[in-house]
């Protein structure tokens, strides 16, 4: 009796930690762990939207992500699954605001240089080895000093669901 409870024991944490594991969509490759680290000004960006392009054609899986308020973002594919495919691939990075230019008018402003937000401007490439290994496909982008430059012309603000 005591064999039974011991064998059934283990074979329900051996089921308990393969059920952890992600299951991924069919076709989808399998995924490896990525971490990318902003820095602008020497301090962490916050808010930042980061995407990846595959130089293969054939990887049409979408890889994106947000930084949190330390400047990290855990990059996933096709949104929940964490990870990366193994691959080269350029990284465009985006943060935009809005900004007051006077009471009445707004405009949207690009807080990084315009150049790391379009995959064919971006210089910043990462290469992500297939290793399950964290920190090997961790990579820290410095985005040098901030920018403001707008990228709308200015808008009239309108009243808010109430106000006269």
């Amino acid at each position: 009796m005591l064999h039974k409870i011991i064998v059934s024991i283990i074979l329900l944490v051996c089921f308990s930690i393969a059920g952890c594991k992600q299951r991924l969509p069919e076709g989808m490759p399998p995924l490896y762990p990525c971490t990318i680290t902003l820095i602008q000004d020497g301090k962490p960006l916050d808010l930042a939207s980061v995407s990846f392009y595959a130089s293969d054609t054939e990887n049409f899986w979408a890889l994106a992500g947000t930084s949190n308020d330390q400047g990290v973002i855990e990059m996933t594919t096709n949104g929940p699954y964490k990870g990366v495919p193994a691959g080269v691939y350029k990284i465009t990075v985006e943060k935009v605001k809005s900004e007051d230019i006077d009471v009445n008018r707004y405009c949207m402003v690009s807080l990084v240089d315009p150049q790391f937000g379009k995959r064919e401007t971006t210089p910043i490439q990462i290469e992500i080895k297939p290793s399950k290994k964290k920190g090997v496909n961790d990579q820290t982008i410095d985005l040098g000093k901030e920018n403001k430059k707008r990228m709308t012309p200015p808008l009239p603000k309108t009243k808010g669901f109430g106000e006269n």
